[in-house]
């Protein structure tokens, strides 16, 4: 290297490079590198344009709307869509209880069936929706929870958004007499209903003289009391001898005495033995005594005996 000397420059590449000349710069005019300032009204409708432009982009990436009012429609259809359907599958907790079986005349307690229905459908968050819906559950739970009720459908409306209630009695088998009012009483010995007219001519009376207060829906006596009393019933009926009522005593918690049609006597019967034998018993002695039948009582209490007077 030599001192002063100058550097030669590189050889150009032939197709790639080009040589620059060497002259002062100049501006060069291009189709991209001028651009005329917009004027004060196309500065505006970029301004108000804008947005619509982006909401249209928006828009527009739904394939079958092509613009922002189609888009604006498509949202305010789907929410109508949305608010229907909710309104359609929504259960409001209202129950309407329906009593079948031809038991109109049944004085159920039905604001507390439909309060009883309420609280189940409050207390859990699939029971506000049709499809997560448990009337099977609460069907069930109602069942058990009033034994009086034989059975229990809940069923939603299509349409409706309040759940209808079908509950249905146990078929009445007496009347109950107590000292002020006549109530219908069920097999398993709750109360059906109070009655207000005539009792049924296919119902044997039952009376009771204490002081307690029958009220429907709620158990007066036990089932196997009732069962015995039916049994009685039953028996004495089929013997040909018609049973006008039957009578509890307050003085004899375990006795239940049994008045026929006709006669001036009463039939004693304990309700810890057993039914079968002694109403068999009674129907056996009734007959062999013909036309000598007792004044007042037969007395059927002690098992393998009998006493009349």
């Amino acid at each position: 290297m030599r001192w002063g000397k100058k550097k030669q420059p590189k050889p150009l590449i032939a197709g790639r490079d080009r040589s620059v000349p060497r002259t002062p710069a100049q501006p060069v005019f291009s189709y991209h590198s001028y651009r005329a300032k917009p004027s004060l009204y196309e500065r505006e409708t970029i301004r108000t344009d804008a947005p619509r432009k982006r909401l249209a982009y928006a828009y527009n990436k739904i394939p079958w709307v092509a613009s922002w009012r189609q888009g604006v429609v498509y949202w305010v259809c789907l929410m109508v869509i949305v608010l229907c359907a909710a309104k359609v599958l929504i259960v409001v907790p209202q129950s309407r209880i329906v009593v079948t079986d031809n038991q109109a005349d049944v004085d159920l307690p039905q604001a507390e069936y439909a309060q009883y229905a309420n609280r189940a459908l409050r207390s859990n968050l699939l029971n506000t929706m049709k499809p997560t819906l448990n009337t099977n559950g609460i069907a069930r739970n109602m069942e058990q929870k009033y034994p009086e009720l034989s059975s229990v459908v809940v069923e939603v409306p299509l349409i409706g958004n309040r759940p209808v209630v079908y509950v249905a009695a146990e078929k009445p088998v007496f009347v109950l007499e107590t000292t002020s009012q006549r109530y219908t009483i069920s097999p398993s010995g709750y109360v059906l209903s109070e009655l207000t007219m005539s009792a049924p001519s296919t119902l044997v009376r039952l009376k009771e003289s204490s002081n307690r207060q029958p009220k429907p829906g709620s158990r007066y006596f036990a089932g196997s009391t009732v069962t015995f009393a039916g049994t009685l019933a039953y028996e004495l009926t089929k013997a040909q001898y018609k049973v006008e009522y039957l009578e509890l005593p307050i003085n004899a918690p375990y006795e239940i005495d049994v008045r026929l049609s006709g006669k001036p006597y009463l039939i004693r019967f304990n309700l810890q033995a057993d039914v079968m034998q002694q109403s068999g018993g009674a129907i056996a002695t009734l007959r062999q005594l013909g036309a000598n039948e007792p004044k007042q009582y037969l007395d059927m209490r002690v098992l393998g005996r009998a006493y009349y007077k």
